[in-house]
């Protein structure tokens, strides 16, 4: 019984105290200080509290136990005047004092480390928080028990805890067993108000889980428990209220959000002062709705004033930088960028290392790299933070959807639609879910299905879904918003596109007006407005307009940019139609210049995929460049002339040449891993890179049961390539950036008696006319000289079907002969090119030439001239290559030993269809093929073997059921040859493709493809290897050992006439694989004809050493026997 009562004196001596503590006359009592702080007379409490401490000191001097409650009560006052750090001093003090007097096991030990909880958690620092909790429940286990205030507030900060760290289910549970819990505590305590503290809490969880409705009634009834008890002047009526307008902000009431949050301003300026921690809160949360309202100007002043609150004392670091990053993203949103990276820096120094766990900041630097072109680093930030945010459940603040769709808005801008698509699914859905669908956040999340519309050129359903965000915005906020600046300017540039350019200029017009009033002339979203109101003035040939437009815009842009560049482009444009070349010439080289900067800069350290679909999404600025061009015509200036070869160069040597660069980097970096015991995680990328593959042939059940979400592996792949580019670059240093080589190198390189030679398929925007040119480069050049060769409907149609006719095999029935010939391959691919050189008196030796379009589909060599009757191998010796900057002769000088050879070939197929078939090609298209058995090949791979090894090769080969799609992928190191001889494929569409990317429809097959139903979908996606080899897969493979790649497999050299660009199909993958020079085909061939040609092959390089002489002789052997292409000339060899 007597340890019971002292436990309870113990326990009430802090909460019952009597009126009088310490010196009665001094009048220092709990009650009077709780009393002035709940009639929100705060400076007073403290000021009582503070003299109440020195009082204790100068009586009993320093460090006694008489100082411990009033430091308590100081402490208390503090954290409800959200002093936050004064508060723990005083708490930690009061610790060290029971350290040397009481020890931990007495019950005010507990009291004081639940209130130094409280105030860690409020800073933000909850880790801290989270040590000291077990002993707290320690110290009340052995002590008071659990049923008591102190109990009520352990199992608060508990929830405040579990709040932070997002899981809410575990945060509403200790915060409803508390508020149970308070309930039956029968003492009537001074402090009695600190349970509506947990009101507070449980009502922003409410808020952060989109249950304002719940918010609201927990908070009203609150609000009317403390105005009963004439608290309605106390800090906690204001914070009640203050919680009650942010749930009405997050339900779009702002208005009454707005009269709310003023009011607890006003209580806050009477309890404290206008240059308060507490009004400066309060003044950010106002700010907060006002940039919801798109009063961007009031909120900017609001938090500039809360910012110099804060500025007169650094202990409130946190709230301070809270309030200059929500300037910072005031400005971003206004366009106002002038100040935005210093004041970016200077919150990275305060934050210190804490700067990455800074949501609030990460997402607003995120929001900056876009506007700077910075897509990778923006994309890596916004992918990590939205998972923090996920993960604590602030999936419906404002921050979290703005983020959500900004990293969306890039993913689609950068070329990707599948994860964007998935991603705006599950976000309508999940704000259908929480009754959202009334909301800001519905109408962005329409306004960013629009925009996946638009580049998917649908602007039918990006159409229809502005014009429903649009009036979900009108019936959110009226006729006035930013955001329906933007939704206006998307509907303006729908019906632009749409041809409806009367409605486009209405909705231009409208978006303009609004743009005006809450942004500056700077702002990307009032930029990309009036390029279309340009666009719309060059409509009505109004081009001074469009001129002046243009002019300004290039100014108001960020130098470099996309979007400056973009604007440049345009605004040369319109010179050239008004006929002024020089100054069109000017402006459009210069833009072109900086991109190839920018690219350089940015796009560095994106995975290849997404660097392919990046450059793809952007290349208008280059059909720009072209279209000025053609429109020159025979004005077209050399500089023009030179520039147009240049960016065939770059363009093509940004893909082959970087990225075949980077993945040496990379594989270096993994030896380097494995040397030292650590994964190096490459085999994760190329493993996943394999099961993108397998799933794109996977029919959508097998799909289905597989249960595997797509977009998130490619996602994930594309992630950890980026991460493992850096990683490696810091590790093994940096890789070298690939030095931009321009038509002089070209024109050194060529001898007197060659020339080099560029096709360029001239891509144009709008209804011009596509045209084919030929860039002619000797080395008594002084520019590319310029040679036309025809429009691509013609090149690609006509003549090219004549072209197969002429090339494959002939079968009974009518040929209709062109009388007038203009149809013939010679005359049309070839014969312009011979006849300036003629002009030019040029006779060549040898003539280098890259591909573009069309001509990637034919064999130069296989081309008959009409006069002759020779076809252009006996008349030229034309040497293809990948880049005009390539190395003209990579033959080794002098022969390794040891050389390796690896032969694969003759696999398993269908032997049922040995009699149907004696090509190596497919008989159908899809996944769903049937292949028939290549004896040749056997026979091929035999004979390359007895004649590898008669001079010193060590060969290793792999036919039938060994001739896998593995062999090549395990390989450790690749060997000096290659030869592989099976079906091939090319396909120009997939049906139910799972990726765009044109590298998975091109490939190999091999024997797995046949033991594929004897094994489980889980099985063969899990290992990668179903037996087709793509494009997408080589691309991912070391064999920079490898001198010569022998594809000896139908349509193996076949890429996509529309990429115009040749980064597509088997040649370029095995070419950023690192393979120096490949052998492939360009249609179906004949199985005999094709082991003969190889055996001839193998022959000559044998005597000569050379390979390209030795290939050249193999074929005109072959003429000599078979006179038609088609078995002699569907190979071609690519340096």
């Amino acid at each position: 019984m007597n340890s019971s009562f002292s436990l309870l004196f113990i326990f009430f001596s802090f909460y019952l105290i009597a009126p009088s503590i310490g010196v009665e006359k001094e009048n220092f009592s709990v009650s009077d200080i709780i009393l002035l702080s709940n009639q929100g007379k705060l400076n007073q409490a403290k000021q009582k509290s503070e003299k109440w401490v020195d009082h204790e000191i100068k009586i009993h001097g320093e460090n006694t136990i008489h100082e411990t409650l009033p430091r308590i009560i100081l402490g208390r006052i503090c954290l409800t005047r959200q002093e936050y750090t004064e508060a723990s001093n005083q708490f930690k003090k009061t610790l060290e004092i029971f350290d040397k007097t009481t020890g931990w096991l007495y019950p005010d030990y507990a009291l004081t480390l639940n209130y130094l909880c409280t105030s860690y958690i409020l800073q933000g620092r909850k880790d801290e928080a989270e040590k000291w909790m077990n002993q707290i429940l320690s110290i009340l286990d052995n002590t008071l028990g659990n049923t008591n205030a102190n109990q009520v507030h352990y199992l608060g900060n508990k929830g405040l805890i579990a709040f932070r760290n997002g899981d809410i289910r575990n945060a509403e549970q200790y915060f409803t067993e508390a508020d149970s819990l308070s309930k039956t505590i029968e003492e009537k305590f001074t402090f009695d108000n600190d349970f509506s503290d947990l009101k507070i809490y449980i009502g922003k969880l409410y808020n952060a889980t989109n249950r304002q409705d719940l918010a609201q009634e927990v908070l009203n009834k609150e609000l009317s428990r403390l105005k009963e008890k004439g608290w309605d002047k106390s800090a906690n009526y204001a914070r009640c209220k203050l919680v009650l307008g942010e749930a009405m902000m997050l339900d779009g009431l702002y208005e009454e959000a707005e009269k709310q949050v003023t009011k607890v301003r006003d209580i806050a300026e009477e309890m404290l002062g206008k240059n308060h921690f507490a009004y400066a809160s309060i003044n950010t949360t106002l700010a907060l709705i006002f940039y919801h309202q798109s009063r961007f100007l009031e909120a900017e002043q609001l938090l500039n004033t809360s910012i110099q609150i804060y500025q007169k004392d650094t202990k409130e670091k946190f709230k301070y930088v809270e309030c200059f990053v929500g300037l910072i993203n005031i400005k971003i949103k206004r366009g106002d960028y002038s100040d935005v990276e210093q004041m970016l820096n200077k919150v990275e120094s305060l934050l210190g290392e804490e700067a990455r766990n800074n949501l609030y900041f990460e997402t607003t630097k995120a929001r900056w790299y876009i506007i700077n072109g910075r897509f990778v680093d923006a994309e890596i930030l916004l992918t990590s933070q939205l998972e923090q945010l996920r993960f604590t459940h602030n999936m419906y603040t404002r921050n979290f959807v703005e983020s959500y769709l900004d990293l969306i808005e890039l993913q689609i801008y950068m070329g990707r639609v599948e994860r964007p698509k998935k991603l705006l699914k599950q976000g309508k859905a999940l704000l259908l879910k929480v009754k959202q669908d009334s909301t800001i956040n519905f109408a962005e999340v329409l306004a960013v299905e629009a925009y996946l519309a638009e580049s998917e050129m649908d602007f039918q359903t990006a159409l229809k879904k502005n014009q429903e965000s649009l009036q979900l915005m009108h019936n959110i906020f009226g006729e006035r918003h930013y955001a329906m600046a933007i939704v206006n300017e998307q509907i303006g540039r729908d019906y632009y596109h749409l041809h409806q350019y009367d409605s486009a200029n209405v909705y231009i017009n409208e978006s303009l007006e609004l743009f005006q009033k809450y942004v500056t002339a700077s702002e990307v979203h009032f930029i990309q407005a009036r390029m279309y109101k340009a666009l719309l003035a060059i409509k009505t040939n109004d081009y001074q307009s469009a001129l002046s437009i243009y002019e300004e815009l290039s100014k108001e842009t960020i130098s470099g940019t996309i979007l400056n560049t973009r604007v440049r482009s345009g605004w040369a444009y319109t010179y050239a139609l008004l006929k002024e070349w020089s100054k069109a010439e000017e402006i459009i080289i210069a833009a072109v210049e900086d991109r190839f900067r920018f690219y350089e800069q940015t796009m560095r350290y994106s995975s290849s995929q997404e660097k392919m679909k990046y450059l793809q999404n952007t290349n208008t600025l280059f059909d720009r460049f072209f279209e000025i061009f053609d429109m020159m015509g025979d004005e077209v200036s050399p500089l023009m002339l030179k520039h147009c070869y240049d960016i065939q160069l770059q363009f093509r040597d940004f893909f082959l040449v970087e990225t075949r660069d980077r993945l040496n980097h990379m594989y270096k970096y993994r030896q380097e891993r494995i040397k030292q015991g650590f994964p190096s995680y490459t085999s994760n990328i190329l493993k996943g890179r394999d099961q993108i593959a397998t799933l794109n042939f996977f029919t959508e059940e097998q799909r289905e049961k597989l249960n595997i979400d797509q977009s998130k592996l490619q996602f994930k792949i594309n992630n950890l390539e980026k991460t493992l580019v850096l990683a490696s670059n810091e590790y093994v240093g940096k890789q070298e950036m690939t030095k931009r080589l321009t038509w002089e190198n070209v024109k050194e390189k060529v001898k007197e008696n060659e020339v080099a030679i560029e096709i360029v398929k001239l891509r144009t925007s709008g209804k011009r006319v596509t045209k084919y040119i030929a860039l002619l480069v000797h080395s008594q050049s002084e520019y590319p000289i310029k040679i036309d060769l025809g429009e691509d409907e013609f090149l690609e149609g006509k003549v090219f079907f004549n072209y197969q006719r002429q090339s494959l095999p002939l079968g009974r029935g009518l040929t209709f002969v062109n009388e007038a010939n203009d149809d013939d391959p010679y005359n049309n691919y070839w014969k312009p090119i011979k006849d300036k050189l003629a002009e030019l008196s040029i006779t060549a030796d040898k003539i280098y030439l890259v591909a573009d379009g069309i001509y990637n589909l034919i064999n130069i060599n296989t081309l008959k001239n009409p006069n002759t009757e020779q076809y252009v191998i006996q008349e030229d010796f034309v040497r293809q290559l990948t880049s005009t900057t390539a190395e003209y002769n990579n033959e080794p000088k002098v022969r390794k030993k040891h050389q390796r050879a690896l032969l694969i070939g003759n696999p398993v197929f269908d032997e049922k269809l040995i009699k149907n078939s004696n090509t190596r090609g497919t008989i159908s298209k899809g996944l769903n093929v049937k292949l028939a058995e290549l004896p040749g090949t056997g026979k091929e791979i035999k004979n390359s073997q007895d004649m590898l090894t008669e001079n010193g090769w060590e060969v290793e080969i792999f036919t039938r059921d060994a001739a896998k799609e593995e062999v090549l992928k395990s390989l450790k190191k690749s060997a000096e040859v290659i030869h592989i001889a099976t079906h091939g494929f090319f396909i120009n569409h997939l049906k139910n493709e799972i990726n765009e990317n044109s590298l998975l429809r091109s490939g190999l097959f091999f024997s797995e493809y046949t033991n594929s139903e004897a094994r489980s979908l889980e099985e063969i996606y899990q290992s990668g290897n179903d037996g087709i080899l793509t494009a997408f897969e080589v691309a991912g493979l070391n064999l920079q050992n490898t001198d010569l790649l022998i594809l000896s497999a139908c349509q193996s050299g076949v890429s996509e006439v529309t990429e115009g660009k040749g980064i597509s199909g088997l040649q370029y993958a095995f070419g950023i694989a690192g393979v120096k020079t490949v052998i492939m085909s360009l249609w179906s061939v004949d199985d005999k004809a094709t082991q003969e040609l190889m055996t001839q092959f193998y022959k000559h390089w044998n005597e000569t050493s050379d390979r390209y002489v030795a290939f050249r002789q193999a074929q005109l052997d072959m003429l000599e026997k078979y006179k038609r292409p088609y078995f002699w000339g569907p190979f071609v060899m690519v340096n």
